[in-house]
């Protein structure tokens, strides 16, 4: 079976305000990698549901990762407890084997944009 080596982290930036970045976090994986039963879990505290967030996804990933898109579920457990899921298909690799991120070394960093979004509730999110 293979084992994804990288690393996930989850990126909040506000569209309004001038320090951007609103939440972060950094989740290493286990030295073997990370299997597709793997999951990886994130606490947000939304206050202001007037502002809108970019979300990002950042994956640091070995140069010799054997595919061009890395496929992630994402599911948010909002502070009423309704539960919505996507599946994410997300590009680290070009067509012709270029990564999208920055490399250093046997590393890449890939921030993939996910799309902008408005909590329509304050709260927790999971």
């Amino acid at each position: 079976m293979f084992r994804l080596t990288c690393t996930l982290l989850l990126l909040f930036a506000s569209c309004d305000l001038p320090e951007r970045v609103v939440y972060w976090d950094f989740e290493p994986l286990k030295e073997a990698g990370w299997t597709i039963n793997d999951t990886l879990k994130y606490t947000i505290y939304v206050r202001d549901t007037s502002t809108t967030y970019e979300l990002y996804a950042l994956a640091r990933i070995t140069s010799n990762f054997p595919y061009r898109n890395l496929i992630i579920r994402m599911t948010v457990i909002s502070p009423d407890s309704s539960i919505s899921s996507r599946l994410l298909d997300l590009e680290v690799f070009t067509e012709s084997g270029e990564p999208y991120g920055t490399p250093a070394g046997n590393l890449i960093d890939v921030e993939i944009p996910l799309g902008d979004v408005r909590f329509p509730t304050p709260g927790k999110y999971i």
